[in-house]
């Protein structure tokens, strides 16, 4: 998983309101597209930037009851995964009103 600018003629680029979607990519049935309801935009938002920031910091470790953990996660080196084609929001307010800058507000650095 990672996250990535999208061209806005893709399947995924037409996904809007508070509806996720993800894209699995698997040998056996190739790519499967799932979306559907999510929690809204601050509280995803918040959720994925704390797991994105776990990851980075090696503390990432949320697991299904009863899981075991086979191998450490690790940070792909950035080659992977990596187009050609991107969605950019660039009209006015936009950072405000999807509340991204409030999330990036509440995480300061301790390092």
């Amino acid at each position: 998983m990672h996250p990535a600018l999208i061209s806005a003629t893709d399947l995924i680029g037409d996904v809007s309101g508070v509806a996720n979607a993800v894209i699995v990519g698997a040998n056996a049935v190739g790519s499967i597209f799932l979306v559907g309801p999510g929690a809204g935009g601050l509280p995803t938002a918040s959720a994925v930037l704390g797991d994105l920031i776990e990851i980075a910091r090696g503390t990432y470790s949320r697991m299904r009851i009863g899981q075991k953990r086979e191998h450490a996660f690790r940070l792909c080196d950035g080659t992977r995964g990596i187009t050609s084609t991107f969605l950019r929001r660039t009209a006015p307010g936009f950072l405000e009103k999807s509340g991204i800058s409030s999330v990036r507000a509440g995480f300061r650095w301790k390092g």
